[in-house]
């Protein structure tokens, strides 16, 4: 009888150390598990604050390309008005240089009219002067060739004396004598005076 209560004492030690180790083991299963809910829950908590941030940045991103596409509008727009300003002042620099280059042709044919004129009176004065010479020589020939008559003679027919009221003075400021005619040998000039 002592045996096999020895036995199953022995039996017993064992089958409680084996429930033991079990009990242990399923305590660390449990241990285990727990971490690993524990860990699922972080990580998903982890993945849910990962999405959100993510949503944030795609919207940040999206934000950040209309930015982009404003400014690249902006910019477009802007070179466009500097190749219209570009243009508009090469038309203006074109339109100046043609009407600087107008004016100095105005200029210059002023300044060619001017000279012009100029020496065109200059040769007029010339030739009239060089005409009325030659009539004064060719008067003076005549004068000469012809018998003298005083201006008193043609007005008044060889009569001496001048009707009344009228008086011949010499252009020359010489004076008349007694018989109206004038003073000194040179022929000289005469005009009427009414009194």
């Amino acid at each position: 009888m002592l045996p096999i209560l020895r036995l199953a004492f022995t039996k017993l030690d064992q089958e409680s150390e084996r429930a033991n180790g079990a009990e242990r083991r399923a305590t660390e299963f449990l241990a285990s598990a727990r971490s690993a809910i524990d860990a699922r829950a972080l990580a998903e908590a982890e993945a849910s604050r990962c999405r959100e941030e993510l949503g944030m940045y795609k919207v940040q991103l999206d934000q950040a390309q209309r930015e982009i596409f404003r400014a690249q509008e902006l910019l477009d727009s802007l070179d466009a008005r500097r190749r219209e300003a570009e243009e508009d002042a090469a038309k203006a620099r074109s339109v100046a240089r043609r009407l600087h280059e107008a004016r100095a042709a105005d200029n210059a044919r002023e300044e060619g009219r001017k000279e012009g004129y100029k020496a065109g009176m200059r040769k007029g004065w010339m030739m009239g002067w060089e005409e009325a010479v030659e009539e004064r020589r060719l008067s003076e020939s005549r004068l000469r060739s012809r018998p003298h008559r005083s201006l008193q003679d043609i007005l008044f027919d060889g009569s001496r004396v001048p009707p009344d009221g009228l008086e011949l003075e010499s252009l020359s400021g010489s004076s008349t004598d007694s018989m109206g005619e004038p003073q000194g040998g040179s022929q000289s000039e005469c005009v009427i005076i009414y009194g």
